[in-house]
């Protein structure tokens, strides 16, 4: 069955927590501006440790952050 973008992002959405979908709101209404290339890197150097195991789930990283405070 074809699922429209649309849809496919309400699809998203409500397979998100609240601070996943809190991050994806701030994004929405504040734009940031585009990557450099120090920080592509950095994102698939991330992505290749996520898919190596080496990673934390989004859960803890922010427990991790309010901990931080």
């Amino acid at each position: 069955m074809f699922m429209s973008t649309k849809e496919r992002l309400h699809r998203l959405i409500d397979e998100m927590n609240d601070d996943q979908a809190a991050v994806l709101l701030m994004d929405l209404e504040e734009p940031r501006p585009p990557l450099t290339d120090e920080e592509r890197e950095a994102i698939a150097t991330a992505r290749q440790e996520l898919r190596s195991g080496e990673g934390i789930s989004l859960e803890e990283a922010m427990k991790r952050l309010r901990a931080a405070g």
